[in-house]
C-alpha cells in the first residue's frame, strides 16, 4: 500500500513538474532562434497604424496601434513588448488579456484565425535622454526640447508592440500628435492638420528597426535646386552662414545620388543617420550604402548632442 502512495506521489510530481515546464516554455525571455523562424513562418501580410502622443517634458508616450497579419495556422501567437504599460488588448473584436510576460504578449490561439487577424493596442511607453528608444533631447543653448527615435537593432518593441524581428517586414502609417510649435519627420512625408497632429502616409514593407521619426521646433531652410534641410533653432544663424551653405554643397555632391523627397537623411555632429526610405526603395540601396559606408552612416556619434539637426528630403 505504501508502495502504491509512494508511485502515486511521483506520478503527480512528474506530471505537475511537466505541466510547469510546459507553461513556461509558452512564454520565453525574448524570441529563441526557433520561435523567430516559426513566426516568420506563419505571418505575413503585416501592418501597423500607429498613433503616438509626445507631450514634452513629460517622460510617458501614450499610443495605440493597430496591427492587421495574415497566419498561415491559428496557433499561439507572441507580440513583442517590453518596458512599457499596456493597457488594453482586442484580437479580432474579442478582448484579450492585459498583460505582457518576459517582454511578450501572448495572442492566444483561440482568438486567431487562418487568414487575416486584427489586434488593437492601447499602452504607454517610456522616453529619456538615454536607454530608451525614444529619445528626449534638450538644446542647452535655447532649452528646446527634442525627440527622436533609436530602435536599432532591437529596441523598437520599447517603444510599441510588434513583431520585433528583421523578416517580419510591415507597412506601417504613423500618426503623431506633437505641440503646436513642433515639425515631425518621419520615413514619409506627414502633413498637420490645424491640431497639430502629423500624419504620415504608409511605407513600404519595412522591419521595425528602421522605423524612425524626429520631432521639435525645427527651423527649416529651402533654397532652389537644394533639399529642404532642417535645423535646431539655436543653429539657425550659423545654418544660414556660407560656411555651412558650402558644406552641405559639397555633402550633396559626395553623395553622388539624386535626393527627392521621399529619402531622408539625419545629419548629427559627427554621422549621418539614414532614414529607410534610402534603403528599401529599389534602385536605391548600393548607391545609399556606398554613400553611408563613406560618410560613416547608421553608426553611433561620438558625441550625444547634435551640433544641428538636417532632414534632406
Amino acid at each position: 500500500m505504501k508502495m502504491f502512495n509512494a508511485s502515486a506521489m511521483i506520478r503527480r510530481l512528474l506530471v505537475l513538474l511537466l505541466f510547469t515546464s510546459g507553461a513556461l516554455a509558452q512564454v520565453p525571455e525574448g524570441i529563441p532562434r526557433q520561435l523567430a523562424r516559426e513566426r516568420a513562418a506563419n505571418i505575413s501580410d503585416v501592418y501597423y497604424k500607429l498613433s503616438l502622443s509626445l507631450k514634452p517634458p513629460a517622460t510617458d508616450v501614450p499610443g495605440s496601434v493597430e496591427i492587421r497579419f495574415a497566419l498561415r495556422q491559428p496557433s499561439e501567437t507572441l507580440l513583442d513588448y517590453r518596458d512599457g504599460l499596456l493597457k488594453s488588448v482586442v484580437i479580432n473584436g474579442q478582448t484579450g488579456e492585459r498583460k505582457a510576460q518576459n517582454g511578450d504578449i501572448i495572442l492566444p490561439a483561440a482568438s486567431l484565425h487562418t487568414g487575416q487577424n486584427t489586434v488593437d493596442l492601447n499602452f504607454t511607453s517610456y522616453a529619456g535622454p538615454a536607454g530608451k528608444p525614444i529619445i528626449q533631447y534638450e538644446d542647452k543653448d535655447d532649452g528646446s526640447e527634442y525627440v527622436y527615435t533609436l530602435f536599432v537593432p532591437m529596441d523598437a518593441s520599447m517603444a510599441f508592440p510588434c513583431f520585433d524581428q528583421p523578416d517580419i517586414k510591415g507597412r506601417f502609417q504613423l500618426t503623431i500628435d506633437a505641440p503646436s510649435d513642433w515639425s515631425v519627420i518621419s520615413n514619409t512625408t506627414g502633413k498637420t492638420s490645424t491640431h497639430n497632429v502629423w500624419e504620415f502616409p504608409e511605407t513600404l514593407p519595412l522591419p521595425t528597426y528602421l522605423v524612425a521619426f524626429a520631432a521639435g521646433p525645427f527651423q527649416k531652410i529651402t533654397q532652389a535646386g537644394e533639399p529642404t534641410v532642417y535645423f535646431r533653432k539655436s543653429q539657425l544663424a550659423r545654418a544660414r552662414s556660407k560656411k555651412f551653405r558650402s558644406y552641405r554643397r559639397s555633402r550633396q555632391k559626395a553623395s553622388n545620388f539624386s535626393l527627392t523627397t521621399s529619402r531622408s537623411l539625419f545629419r548629427f555632429q559627427s554621422t549621418t543617420w539614414c532614414l529607410s526610405r534610402a534603403w528599401h526603395t529599389p534602385g536605391w540601396s548600393t548607391r545609399a550604402r556606398r554613400f553611408c559606408a563613406k560618410n560613416r552612416c547608421c553608426s553611433a556619434p561620438r558625441r550625444r548632442t547634435p551640433i544641428f539637426w538636417a532632414a534632406i528630403s
